[in-house]
């Protein structure tokens, strides 16, 4: 099963309750359970808060489109844009264990992103712009394989 759903939003600050919202019935069709379902959220906010405020610079009218693509064993969020490239899936330098004062401010959100969903794909200057393809695996509960 392929979703068909799209999402075209512009690229402001605004338009994350939109997307959240989408995330959670992309997330419910796909049958993920509440806490994969946050995880899915607050990736795909993040990585569209970083295209606000780094690919476009700023609030920007330049669009944001989401698609997803469903099969039975794993949900993908496609996200799309046109901003300066930026490859996510390189390896974040947050350290979370360091303690609170030495931590660096720029990287959290790179490295969450990184542990919310089970795979990352980047591809830049493609000719609907930059994709990020995040991929959370749908885990089977018990009832769900009687």
């Amino acid at each position: 099963m392929t979703g068909e759903q799209t999402l075209s939003v512009a690229g402001e600050f605004s338009s994350l309750v939109r997307i959240t919202d989408w995330v959670g019935q992309v997330a419910a069709q796909a049958g993920l359970d509440e806490k994969a379902t946050y995880a899915v959220q607050m990736a795909v906010d993040e990585a569209c808060t970083n295209i606000i405020e780094h690919a476009y610079g700023g609030e920007s009218q330049n669009e944001i489109r989401l698609s997803y693509r469903l099969t039975d064993d794993r949900l993908q969020v496609i996200i799309l844009d046109h901003g300066a490239p930026f490859d996510p899936t390189q390896p974040s330098d947050f350290d979370p264990q360091a303690p609170l004062a030495e931590r660096r401010s720029r990287g959290m959100g790179l490295f969450l992103i990184q542990n919310l969903v089970d795979h990352l794909a980047y591809a830049s200057n493609l000719p609907d712009g930059n994709q990020l393809t995040l991929t959370k695996i749908i885990k089977k509960t018990q009832n769900d394989t009687d």
